[in-house]
């Protein structure tokens, strides 16, 4: 048997570097265990849903992958709703950002950008659920955190599709460019870490040509560790600025 697994690189990170964040930045409690699980399968629940939207007459299998992996992600959601009933405002959030995701699957607008901002929105919701979990309220950096964290991926979604399904859009390469550029300005108001957590995919935006882009695993590979040294940053930021 194979398993239906989410195959887009960036959307792993885009749930799991807020994820870390929010648990790295906050005092440890055993529901973040409960967490971690309810977010893996409603994640990989999320992406079969969306395949059967996108192929109806494949439907059948795809939403039994969706079902199966909803039933384990509401095996882990259930108790830690009960332990943290603030979370249902974060799942409806994420419904919501679903549902939206599901009308341009049906019209076969998934790489609108529209569609991408949402779906980063409703992804790096884990960075918020960490964060009450682990601190129990939330807050205005919980909030600002969540925020920097949608701008940050936005970035590097706009990045990566002006270089491999826009590579003859020139238009979009330079609004990357710029958008990367005033992200990483403007962070500094919020702190010197988070510009520094911001300011390689400013650099990466410029220093990388889209006439010669590299090959598409090279691409990834860099997103990987840009995106991870936003995580380790970030989570210095918060720790910081939530005094943990």
């Amino acid at each position: 048997m194979t398993w239906v697994i989410p195959r887009e690189h960036g959307a792993w990170m885009m749930w799991i570097g807020p994820l870390i964040v929010g648990i790295g930045a906050t005092p440890w409690k055993y529901t973040q265990i409960l967490l971690v699980g309810a977010s893996l399968f409603a994640f990989m629940a999320a992406d079969p849903f969306l395949q059967g939207l996108r192929q109806p007459r494949r439907r059948g299998y795809w939403w039994r992958w969706a079902w199966g992996y909803g039933v384990v992600a509401a095996a882990f959601g259930i108790p830690l709703l009960v332990a943290v009933p603030g979370l249902v405002f974060a799942g409806i959030g994420a419904a919501v950002c679903l549902a939206v995701n599901s009308v341009f699957a049906l019209r076969r607008q998934d790489r609108h950008l529209v569609n991408d901002l949402l779906a980063i929105a409703g992804l790096t919701l884990t960075g918020i659920a960490a964060y009450l979990v682990g601190r129990g309220s939330l807050d205005e950096p919980a909030w600002g955190f969540w925020a920097l964290c949608v701008a940050y991926f936005f970035g590097t979604a706009l990045y990566v599709k002006s270089l491999i399904r826009e590579r003859r859009n020139r238009t979009l390469k330079w609004a990357a460019n710029v958008y990367g550029t005033v992200l990483a300005l403007t962070c500094l108001a919020a702190g010197w870490a988070v510009a520094v957590a911001c300011l390689p995919a400013a650099v990466r935006a410029w220093a990388i040509r889209q006439e010669r882009p590299p090959k598409v695993k090279t691409i990834g590979i860099l997103e990987i560790a840009i995106s991870l040294w936003f995580v380790v940053w970030m989570t210095v930021w918060l720790r910081n600025l939530a005094g943990t």
